[in-house]
């Protein structure tokens, strides 16, 4: 079985990814039924120390774990070397998220490559880029995918400002040219709906994409991850954690506190975003290959979802605008019962959570760092 197979999910920072809690992250793996993760090792030349220290107990739980690195092009050599220490500290597989610094460096990327599979011949690499190259002409598709066994397309239909279909549609048309196997990579941060999380997985499954990932698990709400939970299109491979407990409790991003808990994190890796935040896993089974389900699943499995808005809040109430304003983005998340519960008190901790939501919203939304 491929490592790519299968239903992943991103992790960009480690520690603002329910609190660096590598238990909590297997046991809400565990329940989101995902078949692996894929974790930052890297930004450019900075070899990011998060990475050696989940990679085992990831991988002892029973997930495939995937390196993945922003990378600028300046220094491809260098890079690569940095690329090489996730690998060596045991990443079943790697990905590369080149965006826009990597326009017109179709030299500077058959280098990386190069370097990589002196060092890695056997190992699955893949790269993560824009999901339409008609819109970024610059950027060295064709150089990547010489030495890539797959490509990862960031179809972030939300940030697009596109439905699901289409946005899904024309990327796959785009990439297909290029003869790789697609994983696409789906959003699950800001404005992204569960009904359409879920329908980007029957879509997957109905172009017979190997896998499946969504961007990324440290700003995907409580809504996000129970549309990620109910995704079953790639079922769960027979192995360690694929067992009765992955499906039957509900999927939070939070242990204890009423927030979703998987505090903030920007989408990272969107469309023309700076490398130092960014994205990109289906993990095949230690031991058993994953069948992916011959039948369309029905109407009712895409658009199955949890409310947008709580019960407990009508269009009556006075703060009714402001707070399915902010839960559609983001800002401020539902308990783990779907309810808002307004008179409720919240704790530090919570306040900390929403705020830090907010600062991250704003620094995607301006492109600037908010010190």
């Amino acid at each position: 079985m491929s490592v790519y197979r299968g239903k992943h999910m991103w992790i960009w920072e480690v520690a603002s990814t329910l609190s660096g809690d590598v238990q909590s992250i297997i046991s809400l793996g565990q329940r989101l039924g995902i078949d692996g993760f894929l974790v930052k090792s890297h930004d450019g030349t900075t070899v990011l120390s998060q990475f050696s220290k989940v990679v085992k107990p990831l991988q002892q739980a029973g997930f495939m774990v995937g390196a993945w690195g922003f990378v600028y092009g300046s220094q491809p050599t260098a890079e690569a070397q940095a690329a090489q220490q996730g690998i060596d500290a045991g990443a079943d597989w790697y990905v590369i998220d080149a965006e826009t610094a990597y326009d017109g460096k179709a030299p500077e990327a058959t280098v990386f490559g190069h370097a990589l599979r002196t060092k890695n011949p056997h190992l699955v690499i893949g790269y993560a880029p824009f999901a339409f190259p008609s819109l970024h002409p610059q950027f060295p598709y064709t150089a990547f995918s010489a030495f890539c066994d797959v490509c990862l397309p960031q179809i972030y239909w939300a940030e697009f400002g596109q439905t699901v279909t289409s946005a899904f549609d024309q990327s796959i048309a785009e990439l297909k040219p290029l003869g790789h196997p697609i994983a696409p990579i789906g959003q699950s941060f800001a404005a992204a709906t569960a009904a359409e999380i879920e329908q980007f997985a029957v879509l997957a499954h109905q172009a017979l994409c190997p896998g499946i990932s969504y961007y990324d698990l440290q700003s995907a709400s409580s809504v996000q991850l129970q549309a990620i939970k109910n995704v079953t299109v790639y079922p769960a491979p027979s192995y360690a954690h694929a067992s009765a407990t992955s499906g039957s409790t509900p999927a939070t991003s939070g242990s204890t506190s009423a927030t979703s808990g998987s505090t903030s994190a920007t989408s990272g890796s969107t469309s023309a975003t700076s490398g130092s935040t960014s994205t990109p896993t289906s993990a095949a089974g230690s031991s058993s290959a994953s069948t992916t389900p011959s039948v369309t699943p029905s109407p009712s499995a895409v658009t199955r979802s949890l409310p947008v808005t709580p019960s407990d809040v009508s269009t009556s109430d006075w703060f009714y605008a402001a707070v399915t304003d902010l839960l559609k983005l983001g800002i401020v998340t539902a308990y783990q019962d779907g309810l808002f519960k307004p008179n409720e008190t919240i704790t530090r901790a919570q306040a900390a959570d929403w705020i830090n939501r907010l600062r991250i919203y704003l620094e995607k939304a301006s492109g600037l760092p908010i010190a």
